[in-house]
């Protein structure tokens, strides 16, 4: 079964009206006549007048064999059971589907009389109606259905599905509806108006075809997308997507046409492990697994469609859903919770894939992978008693959830800052939800306040070796790894409307959750960089994003021919990576670990594996140094951009740059508790990506509230640095041709706003530098007010060669525009 197969209902599926003699017949006496057998109710064919109503009380499948039912008298035809399904029927008379008959069903039928659906449960898939329709119950799925002058009222729905339907003269009204999504629906003849949504809440309009106006009233978080059209909106309906213009500030996000932080979406939603298929020839119902169902769709189809709700998801060996070279395939899932009920598996895994849509939907997990808690007694400065938060888990010395050491952050009371990092060295169980957390250095902690602690780590979505990957108004709720890591490939990923935010609490009454993820996208040796629009992310435990290469150690040279044989293998990290494989033609950096440039020229060989050693063959000569690294400068995300977007509340950075060609445009970065914007190779850190950044543009950006972890010059808001003391030899200038234009930068808790070394080709114009806070102590306690007298010269230069600074606004006190030592 297919959830939208074409538009309209299938003609070969539909019923032919009766014509000749009339029956005149009471309701229960046209059932006598029924032939029962196998859970089934067959009506014989005929033209029938009733001369009474006709009931359905059974649970079973009731099939009218294409008879016509008509009535001079009104008399009707009621739904009382559970379970119905109701097939191949000509009605001339109104049908009412009652209360009590949760999920009913209706195929293949012809209704020339009003019809009134009350049931939650329904499907109402491939009929014709000529009448109005009026839809109440929850979990309704509208599909696949003409309607000719036939008005549709929807009304106090939850996760209605009303998609694939062909309306003509048959306008549609949605009111009081809760998570309801119109879908691939086609408008003829619909007058002034083809569609309201009124009163509504994370109502989705998506891909619909509309002849007329379609209008948005009085409804929050409406997402309007790939209609066609901008929708009418009135009585201050919040709406967003790409079928409503942006409304750019001078500097920062249109927050208004970004995904809402809201996790109430789903509260209260029934967590279903199955969906309901039916077959309509038979008109059998069946439940089938929703990750049977998944993984079996994305084996066999170009597109996999999934009704709004809320679906458990069981755990694979790999992932909650792997796929491994699959190309050309879309997953539209739009108001739909995957729950996964492991988060130390993926919720998705792909190797090798191309050409793959995401659409839709949210991801949680049944256990949130973070738990959190506070501090019960310090008992020295080495160790506190920790107990969970009520609904969190309370199992750290459980290695199945928690890394054995592990890290936590540090969070004042009734602040959602973390103010710093703790690193377990052992734990001990003592019931009742209580921990004794030794810690590997001293610690700051007070009682009451709270501390999270990451689960063990692995990233929500992971991507090997895939390109052209389209990520759209998906939603991650948790996870104690990356949202979104991707390694090697094509790459090519775009994101947009996404949105990342820690989800409902796991039980009502309970805190809520501090953090969301890790990193909320990790990007890695890809050759096209990641392009992310329009997305929010928040609360993230590291950096909001990343985007990187990663280096190899060099172990050997050897010349030939004027040429050089290069043999390299993993750095020396804190963990095992090394450079994407070569191509011919790739540009090829060696350099130290503190950043001298030793060679920047080309690969003219493909990576080769000789013995379990990898080689490549450089143009010209490299000369090297003891602890040179080497680099595939052309698979560290080149083209990279983030536009259009807000990076708030996280323990790092916001965004953390190591690649080639990016934009930096009209983000807003709030509350980030190092620096809002570091690029920076961190080799000498001992990180195993790396790369130096050359032609970036950062412009119309607002930074607020930067640098509030520690205050140093390490967690500037902008920060551009090389990985070695500062120096006038240009071999170390290898963060190159960057401009930092038009930004806004206010409330910051660090000396400078921009600090500059080791760079050269720099620009800095036209940027606001507002003041500092005052000084401060535990600074999420405190709401700092601004520097009165703010004297400090706002930009830092050290070991640059070639800037320019020019037109930057200024605290009225500062005696300099910039310092260079």
């Amino acid at each position: 079964m297919e959830y939208i197969k074409a538009i309209g209902a299938d003609e070969t599926l539909l019923p032919t009206a009766e014509s000749g003699g009339v029956t005149k017949i009471e309701g229960d006496a046209l059932l006598e006549r029924a032939i029962r057998e196998d859970g089934r109710i067959t009506i014989p064919a005929g033209l029938y007048e009733l001369e009474s109503d006709l009931y359905l009380e059974e649970s079973s499948i009731y099939d009218f064999s294409g008879a016509t039912i008509k009535s001079t008298e009104g008399y009707d035809i009621y739904v009382t059971a559970p379970g119905v399904t109701l097939m191949r029927l000509n009605a001339y008379v109104s049908l009412s589907a009652e209360e009590e008959a949760d999920g009913f069903v209706l195929i293949r039928s012809r209704l020339c009389g009003g019809t009134k659906l009350y049931p939650r449960d329904l499907m109402v898939m491939h009929n014709v109606f000529d009448a109005p329709v009026d839809v109440y119950g929850e979990n309704a799925i509208v599909a696949n259905n003409d309607f000719d002058d036939a008005p549709v009222e929807l009304f106090d729905g939850n996760n209605t599905f009303f998609a694939g339907n062909q309306l003509v003269m048959s306008p549609v009204t949605d009111s009081y509806g809760r998570n309801d999504v119109f879908l691939r629906n086609e408008f003829q003849e619909s007058g002034k108006v083809a569609l309201t949504v009124n009163a509504g809440y994370f109502v989705t309009l998506a891909e619909n075809r509309f002849d007329a106006e379609y209008r948005v009233e009085n409804s929050q978080n409406t997402l309007c997308t790939r209609n066609g059209a901008s929708p009418v909106v009135q009585d201050g309906a919040h709406t967003y997507g790409d079928d409503l213009p942006k409304n750019l500030p001078e500097y920062g996000a249109d927050p208004e046409s970004l995904p809402p932080a809201d996790y109430r979406r789903f509260m209260g939603q029934q967590v279903r492990e199955t969906l309901r298929m039916v077959d309509f020839e038979s008109g059998f119902v069946e439940e089938r697994s929703v990750t049977e169902y998944l993984t079996g769709g994305i084996r066999t189809g170009r597109e996999l469609i999934l009704p709004p709700g809320s679906y458990c998801l069981a755990a694979g060996e790999k992932a909650h859903l792997f796929l491994e070279g699959v190309e050309d395939f879309t997953l539209t899932a739009y108001g739909a919770k995957l729950v996964c009920e492991d988060y130390t598996k993926p919720m998705l895994g792909m190797l090798s894939c191309s050409g793959i849509t995401l659409r839709g939907y949210a991801v949680d997990h049944t256990m949130p992978a973070n738990t959190q808690g506070r501090v019960l007694k310090v008992e020295d400065d080495h160790t506190i008693i920790w107990i969970a938060d009520e609904g969190y888990p309370d199992c750290l010395c459980d290695e199945k959830w928690f890394e054995p050491e592990g890290l936590g952050e540090g969070y004042r009371k009734n602040s959602d800052r973390p103010y710093c990092d703790v690193y377990v060295d052992k734990k001990e169980a003592l019931g009742q939800s209580a921990t004794r957390v030794h810690f590997r250095g001293p610690h700051t902690l007070r009682v009451g306040d709270k501390v999270i602690f990451r689960g063990r780590t692995v990233s929500v979505n992971y991507y090997g070796n895939c390109r052209k990957t389209l990520v759209e108004d998906v939603t991650l709720y948790n996870g104690s790894g990356f949202g979104f890591m991707e390694f090697g490939g094509e790459g090519g990923t775009v994101l947009r409307r996404v949105l990342l935010t820690p989800g409902e609490p796991p039980a009502n009454g309970v805190p809520e959750r501090l953090i969301s993820v890790c990193d909320a996208t990790h990007s890695t040796c890809m050759r096209r960089g990641i392009r992310v629009y329009d997305s929010f992310f928040e609360k993230m435990t590291d950096d909001a994003t990343n985007v990187n290469g990663c280096y190899g150690d060099v172990l050997a040279v050897r010349e030939e021919d004027g040429d050089t044989w290069v043999r390299y293998g993993t750095g020396t990290s804190r963990y095992t990576s090394v450079c994407a494989d070569f191509r011919s033609g790739d540009r090829v950096m060696v350099y130290t670990q503190a950043g001298k440039l030793l060679y920047d020229g080309t690969a003219v060989s493909e990576t080769r594996l000789e013995k379990d050693e990898k080689w490549v063959k450089l143009q010209g000569i490299l000369i090297p140094e003891g602890d040179a690294v080497i680099q595939n400068a052309s698979a560290n995300g080149y083209g990279f951009a983030f536009e259009n977007c807000i990076f708030q509340n996280n323990r790092s950075r916001g965004l953390l740059i190591k690649a080639n060609g990016g934009v930096i445009r009209h983000c807003t970065l709030n509350d980030n508790g190092m620096s809002a914007i570091l690029v920076k190779a961190e080799i000498e850190d001992g990180w195993g990506e790396c790369g130096f950044t050359e032609d970036l543009l950062v412009e119309d950006n607002l930074i607020t509230r930067s640098g509030y972890f520690s205050g140093t010059e390490l967690h500037t808001p902008i920060h551009i640095s090389g990985d070695s003391t500062p120096t006038a030899d240009p071999a170390y200038h290898n963060q190159k041709r960057i401009t930092i234009r038009h930004n806004k930068i206010t409330d910051r808790y660090t000396r400078y706003a921009i600090s500059v070394n080791m760079a050269e080709d720099i620009v800095m114009e036209g940027n606001d530098v507002g003041s500092r806070v005052e000084k401060y102590k535990d600074l999420p306690d405190l709401q700092n007010p601004l520097y009165p007298d703010d004297d400090a010269t706002p930009i830092h230069l050290r070991g640059v060669g070639r800037v320019t600074v020019r037109n930057n606004l200024l605290p009225k006190l500062a005696q300099a525009e910039y310092e260079e030592d």
